[in-house]
């Protein structure tokens, strides 16, 4: 059944393509010849990995615009990969995002992100302040609001925990897709979000000021400089203010009970004595608070969509910071990195969680996490060689602190006032030693990929309730400890052959995992393993139309064993290594300049991702959907440029059904999303008008069950707003 609607499906996207080229192509292509394209990559490349060539031309943050540009798609360098590969010819699926590309498409924080890839959501459960509270689904790989991600994000080669960040002066986004295990190790196994932020200018002092203003009394500043301090130094700053009344409304008509502010700020200083040896410092921080009330009745959502029940706003905040070092020294052709990184993050999400306006029940999470990391690297330099090839080594050094706390309000019925709480303490340490190596054998690249990864736990774990809660609950006081390691080994094998310039068929192999850790709740000290997956992917690349159109296609097969399943007893859980599944899927990416001023882009993908082996003591899962994975996903847009300074802007998604427990029993439906953006872009100063889900579809982004009542958060409304912005 799935190879049937994947080649129904392949082939009606291939025919609407083909469609499309023979009927506008004809006379609106301008066929440019191969030594201009050649001149306008190394252009590109020098400037940044940009989307394609109908962006705004930049220079760092001044941003200086062009009023032409050669009709050519853009050749991508994708850093991610650790060996700075053009995107055609890496043998996995890949989407990047210049800074322009996410200026124009207002991609303005992580969660922008899964929109612009395929098979990509994101399962958002809460504020933006809690690390643990959203998750992400990629490929039909996802996990829950506990344990591990499923899906790495890095900023400038440097893991963050959790996925929520603001998104300004971004150089590029790269998303992989597939396990990336080989080279990151854990918590990869569904792919890797790379985000690099902007280096410092060596040449002239530059600059940025930027004011949006929207509905709901959202105000976002930000600022940035950047420059040379002298021949050998240069540095860059730059800081965002964000403050909005949030988009709830209490039964009393109270729109302040998600309202928050934000504060983030980033820096680097670049040391440059030479051609042959560069170090930079990177700093950034976070500083949120807010309110946190956005759960409501599951089945109010189409109707009433942010209208919720609470007597008590709830508290959410965050506090992050990090540094890291990178050093990088070329010699004989080769390149030796070192990159040492230093981040803490401290979050709490307090709630109201009976979703009453009587103080019945309150749920409190704090999260602190230090993360020590140290990757070493070492690799090939000359791209004439047949051989390109790296090794490596990494460790890590993480402590979490986690705190459940329930509190009964003063109209609980049995134990008014009382309380309990839950301590969990993981201190985990690892190494892991990693290799690859692409060799070119003629038109065939061969791809050979191996990562050792071992890491080791130690757990300490207290449970301590108040009288009442003893007595009348059965809760008891209770403490220990637990240990727990492993090593595994997560090879890759791929192999790309360049049939033409502009063909490439690949296929790969390869291995990923998510952590395992304790359970605090529930069995508190009891382990839970490492999960595993197995991707098989086939793919195509290609160009075509004198390299103004570009067509992808990949299909994969993931079989994925050790799920590490949460079994809710409300307020309590278990996590355990309960399941295995399979997901199956194709997915394609198209780009194309009909003429330089217009640039049409588009992906889809579809996955069936299925218990193949899952039950409890509600019943037997197998042959079911597997939670939060949307069958398909969509997104189609345009960008126009037009009397030089004039720019119109427009995006399309569509997230498909998907259900949100194992019984496949609650299922949220097909949604669309549309953006658009109008703006004028000066030399120096942008004016631009933009608006967010202007169908105002009303959806969930996550649902859950407690005492047989089904909760969930409504997605975003209706925004609009204008920006303007200054460039010195």
């Amino acid at each position: 059944m799935f190879l049937i609607k994947g080649v129904r499906g392949a082939a009606a996207i291939a025919l609407c393509c083909f469609f499309l080229c023979s009927n506008v192509m004809a006379d609106e292509v301008e066929k440019t010849k191969e030594a201009t394209f050649n001149s306008t990559v190394d252009s590109q490349n020098a400037n940044t990995n940009g989307s394609l060539s109908v962006e705004k031309k930049k220079s760092s943050t001044s941003e200086k615009k062009t009023d032409s540009l050669p009709m050519l798609l853009k050749q991508y360098v994708v850093t991610a990969d650790k060996m700075n590969t053009d995107v055609q010819s890496l043998p996995s699926s890949v989407t990047v995002l210049s800074a322009d590309s996410m200026e124009t498409r207002n991609i303005t924080s992580t969660k922008d992100i899964f929109t612009t890839a395929p098979n990509m959501h994101y399962i958002k459960s809460g504020t933006d302040a809690y690390v643990g509270d959203s998750f992400a689904s990629i490929r039909g790989i996802t996990s829950f609001m506990s344990g591990a991600p499923v899906l790495g994000v890095y900023v400038d080669d440097v893991y963050l925990p959790g996925y929520e960040i603001p998104l300004f002066d971004i150089e590029k986004t790269e998303v992989l897709r597939g396990p990336q295990a080989t080279l990151y190790g854990r918590n990869s196994q569904g792919g890797v979000i790379s985000i690099y932020t902007k280096e410092p200018s060596r040449t002239e002092w530059e600059g940025k000021v930027a004011q949006t203003f929207g509905n709901y009394n959202t105000s976002t500043s930000t600022g940035i400089i950047s420059g040379p301090i002298d021949d050998d130094w240069s540095m860059r700053a730059g800081a965002q203010y964000e403050y909005t009344d949030g988009f709830s409304r209490n039964y009393d008509g109270n729109r302040d009970i998600n309202k928050h502010r934000n504060w983030s700020a980033q820096g680097a200083v670049d040391w440059h004595p030479n051609d042959s040896f560069k170090f930079t410092l990177n700093l950034d921080g976070q500083d949120y608070d807010g309110n946190n009330a956005e759960l409501q009745d599951y089945s109010s959502i189409q109707s009433s969509a942010h209208e919720v029940d609470v007597d008590w706003a709830g508290v959410a905040r965050k506090l992050a910071g990090g540094v890291s070092g990178r050093a990088e020294y070329k010699f004989n052709s080769m390149k030796f990195l070192s990159i040492t990184a230093v981040r803490q993050t401290n979050t709490q999400s307090d709630q109201d969680m009976d979703f009453t306006r009587q103080d019945i029940t309150r749920y409190d999470i704090d999260i602190s996490n230090s993360l020590i990391t140290q990757e070493f690297r070492l690799q090939s330099d000359d791209k004439k060689d047949k051989l390109q090839w790296l090794v490596g080594s990494f460790l890590f050094s993480e402590d979490e602190d986690l705190r459940y706390e329930y509190l009964a309000g003063k109209d609980d019925p049995t134990v008014p006032g009382e309380h309990y709480r839950q301590d969990g303490d993981t201190d985990t340490k690892g190494f892991a030693f990693f290799g690859q190596g692409v060799y070119a054998l003629g038109d065939l690249d061969i791809t050979l990929g191996l990562r050792y990864d071992y890491e080791s736990k130690s757990f300490d774990y207290e449970h301590w309730a108040s009288a009442g809660m003893i007595t009348n609950w059965g809760m008891t006081n209770v403490s220990g400890d637990a240990n727990n390691s492993y090593g595994v080994w997560l090879p890759k094998v791929a192999l790309g052959w360049h049939a033409t310039d502009n063909i490439m068929p690949y296929a790969s192999i390869s291995r990923g995992y998510r952590s395992g850790g304790f359970n605090l709740t529930q069995t508190p000290g009891k382990a839970y393993d490492p999960e595993f997956t197995w991707n098989y992917e086939a793919g195509l690349k290609t160009t075509w139309l004198d390299k103004t159109l570009k067509f992808n296609l990949a299909m994969f097969y993931i079989d994925w064993t050790d799920i590490q399943v949460m079994q809710p007893q409300f307020p309590d859980f278990t996590i355990t290594n309960a399941g295995k599944a399979v997901s199956e899927g194709f997915e394609v990416e198209t780009s194309w300049l009909p003429v330089p001023s217009l640039e049409l882009f588009a992906n889809a993908g579809y996955t069936h991702a299925y218990f193949t082996d899952y039950s409890d003591d509600a019943g037997d899962y197998s042959n079911k959907n597997v939670t939060n994975v949307p069958e398909y996903t969509i997104s189609a847009g345009a960008t126009y440029r037009f009397l030089e300074h004039f720019m119109i802007n427009g995006d399309y998604s569509a997230v498909g059904p998907m259900y949100y427990d194992a019984a496949n029993t609650v299922r949220q439906n097909l949604y669309h999303l549309v953006n658009a953006k109008v703006g004028y872009e000066g030399d120096q100063f942008d004016f631009y008008v933009w608006g967010k889900n202007l169908l105002n579809q009303k959806y969930a982004t996550r649902a859950f069950e407690m005492d047989t009542k089904w909760y969930g958060r409504a997605g975003d409304p209706l925004t609009v707003g204008f920006t303007m912005d200054y460039r010195f």
